[in-house]
């Protein structure tokens, strides 16, 4: 691809970004369509396309078009994000969980703790909405070791204690 086309789209996604960050959901789809029709395996374009189109509430759209990031770049967490929290808001619990486990198996180098705890207790809710009670079960005892680890709890005779 040529440097010009490279400029091209990301003058596009700067129209998407400056148009969400407006709150014109429709603008931003436009730029992004422009974006794509320049490069169809941008991840940042199909990306963008899922923020806009979860901003306009379009679910299906929203995960299709982080599908599409994924399929371009799985290694990504942000289009795993995205499907997650589109089919999360669209009562598609399986697809939730599908997304926080890949999001899970990701190298965790970069990746904050914090962030890692939250998406193993969303998995872990997708999970159990989805009753896979096993696996939730799974990623609950996860949270608890980590909360655990981290000093996050008191044993079960500190409140008597303190009452």
């Amino acid at each position: 691809m040529s440097s010009a086309t490279v400029k091209a789209v990301r003058v596009h996604l700067k129209a998407a970004k400056d148009a969400l960050v407006a709150g014109d959901a429709g603008a931003a789809r436009a730029a992004c369509k422009e974006a794509l029709a320049l490069d169809d395996s941008s991840y940042d374009a199909w990306v963008f396309d899922g923020k806009a189109a979860f901003a306009g509430g379009d679910l299906a759209g929203a995960v299709a078009s982080y599908r599409r990031a994924a399929q371009v770049r799985a290694d990504h967490p942000a289009a795993w994000q995205g499907i997650a929290e589109a089919a999360s808001s669209s009562g598609d619990n399986a697809a939730a969980a599908d997304a926080l486990e890949r999001l899970l198996a990701l190298p965790a180098d970069g990746i904050p703790a914090e962030k890692r705890l939250d998406w193993t207790a969303r998995a872990a809710a997708a999970l159990a909405a989805d009753k896979q009670w096993a696996a939730a079960g799974a990623r609950w005892a996860q949270v608890l070791a980590a909360l655990a680890a981290a000093g996050g709890g008191r044993g079960a005779g500190a409140g008597a204690a303190e009452a």
